[in-house]
């Protein structure tokens, strides 16, 4: 009895082509914007919940306004930078973060200023701690009332690995078709 030969496909240089489209553009669009989408959502999800962690006494211990260059132009920003420091269960802990909403942070000097007299050093503040990571802390509640920029971003570049998955999906079966 003989054996039957399975055909084996001879990958030619038009399928190597296809594959590592897929594995060095449309997977890494499709995965980075699956990670982005994860991250916003993360920030999103941590104002939520901040609104029910408890609060302990903390002190500032640095408070002033940094100037930040942006790195594509020459365009400055102002932006609050407070440090304080706090105890949970007998461990100190120092932070920087004010708030998950960046929206609320204005890079204008003159709001930065006026904004950091309201923490200066050695004040006596409430932060708010993450009681199943006490060293996530924040100085104020904010509820996101945005979609963060990163979610945007995300469906943008799934969108753009599906489109482009399927303008090559296409080109290459009518490659294969108009070849044979």
């Amino acid at each position: 009895m003989k054996k039957k030969k399975i055909p084996i496909i001879k990958q030619n240089s038009s399928v190597k082509i296809f594959g590592w489209i897929i594995l060095f553009i449309i997977l890494p669009l499709i995965l980075g914007g699956i990670f982005s989408i994860k991250y916003a959502n993360r920030e999103v999800r941590l104002a939520k919940e901040s609104f029910n962690w408890p609060d302990t006494r903390g002190i500032i211990t640095e408070s002033y306004v940094e100037k930040r260059w942006s790195d594509n132009s020459n365009i400055s920003r102002y932006v609050p930078e407070i440090e304080y420091s706090y105890k949970v269960n007998r461990k100190t802990y120092t932070n920087n973060t004010i708030t998950f909403d960046d929206e609320f942070i204005k890079i204008d000097k003159e709001w930065s200023e006026t904004f950091i007299r309201s923490y200066p050093k050695d004040l006596s503040v409430w932060v708010y701690y993450n009681p199943e990571n006490p060293q996530m802390s924040i100085l104020e509640k904010r509820e996101i009332s945005y979609t963060p920029i990163g979610i945007h971003i995300g469906y943008f570049l799934i969108i753009s690995g599906i489109i482009f998955f399927i303008v090559i999906s296409i080109s290459f079966i009518y490659m294969r078709v108009k070849g044979k």
